[in-house]
């Protein structure tokens, strides 16, 4: 009797073990799902598009302030001759020169007419007088004033014949009769104008 006891017994226990063995086979330790799974995928690829998108503005970014110093670059020989000889207008641009330098050793945007930055206040650029004329055959210059210019001033629109030195308009006695519109503009974008009449 006592051996089928203990035959009772260690059934009992291999019942009771096989019992929690299927117990933990039915329900394992808390595991991801698939769609779990999936999910968190699916955000690490999120989080991998976002990283790449803000890659790409900071390239974009660097790309235009590099655009903005080529094009500033490229147009200072234009500033340097429209300053002529003129020592006031040549220590103009050189201070202008120096303090787009050390703008861009502190990385600030360069201002509009040299690729970005804000524009300047309007309203400080004006030119005196609005209207002018110049006799046919005349190499008198027209005196000129203009306020509120940043940098070398220059202008367009000049009928053939009559030069700009920055303080005036020199006709070299050539020029024909006519009219024409003159602008003048600054290195920061100002601009005025002036109705110029040959006659």
């Amino acid at each position: 009797m006592a051996d089928a006891d203990l035959i009772d017994r260690l059934r009992g226990m291999a019942r009771h073990e096989l019992s929690e063995l299927l117990e933990r086979i039915d329900c394992p330790p808390a595991e991801p799902t698939i769609r779990e799974l999936l999910a968190a995928i699916l955000q690490g690829q999120q989080d991998i598009m976002t990283a790449l998108s803000d890659l790409q503005a900071a390239v974009n970014a660097e790309e235009t302030q590099e655009a903005a110093v080529l094009t500033y670059l490229a147009g200072l020989p234009a500033l340097i001759a429209a300053a002529g000889n003129d020592s006031a207008q040549l220590n103009a641009l050189t201070a202008q020169i120096t303090a787009d330098t050390a703008k861009l050793k502190a990385g600030v945007d360069l201002a509009p007419s040299e690729g970005g930055g804000t524009p300047p206040a309007t309203g400080a650029f004006t030119v005196t007088p609005t209207t002018a004329s110049i006799p046919v055959g005349s190499s008198l210059p027209v005196p000129v004033s203009i306020t509120g210019a940043t940098g070398a001033v220059t202008a367009a629109g000049l009928p053939s014949g009559v030069t700009f030195n920055g303080t005036s308009l020199v006709p070299d006695g050539t020029q024909a009769a006519g009219s024409s519109s003159v602008t003048f503009g600054d290195a920061a974008s100002n601009t005025a104008t002036l109705a110029l009449t040959v006659a």
